[in-house]
């Protein structure tokens, strides 16, 4: 019950539902990352992701390495749940379109620091989604805000540092 980190890292499950019961069991969870979960290629593997986020409301740093995830309004809504959030990092191949989560994101969670997206987008892709998204945000202090492709210099860093807290 007192546990405030816990790193998951290459689990070869169906469906992951232990994502569900860590939450569950451990409500004062601060930092929780979670790297490459379930089998190689199906994004079904994170299907408890969203309720258990919905339960961990003292998250304060959620990192995500997942090939296929998508982040969507319904992710963004769940991560939203947490008001002491302050770090999001998140690296996918997925879809990135998803502006009106990260908006959700940053109004609901006002201790937002840094929101970083890694993705297999294009360079001018990300620029134009930072863009659109500070644009829609307007001129906010707070959070910094990243969307870049996997392939810009420092951004691979997120590979070999994903569980450092140092960032």
């Amino acid at each position: 019950r007192g546990l405030t980190t816990v790193c998951l890292y290459k689990l070869k499950l169906g469906n992951a539902k232990c994502i569900l019961h860590m939450a569950q069991s451990c409500p004062a969870l601060e930092r929780l990352s979670l790297y490459k979960i379930g089998l190689e290629g199906h994004s079904g593997s994170l299907l408890h992701l969203n309720p258990a986020l919905k339960l961990l409301t003292n998250l304060k740093d959620f990192r995500l390495m997942q090939p296929y995830f998508s982040f969507n309004e319904a992710f963004g809504a769940a991560l939203s749940t947490s008001e002491h959030l302050q770090q999001v990092r998140i690296h996918t191949r997925g879809s990135v379109h998803c502006d009106k989560a990260i908006v959700t994101l940053v109004e609901k969670c006002r201790n937002l620091l840094f929101l970083g997206v890694y993705s297999e987008k294009p360079k001018q892709r990300c620029a134009l989604i930072t863009r659109h998204l500070k644009k829609k945000l307007g001129n906010r202090e707070r959070p910094t805000i990243e969307i870049l492709p996997a392939s810009t210099p420092g951004s691979a860093n997120i590979y070999f540092y994903f569980f450092d807290e140092r960032i």
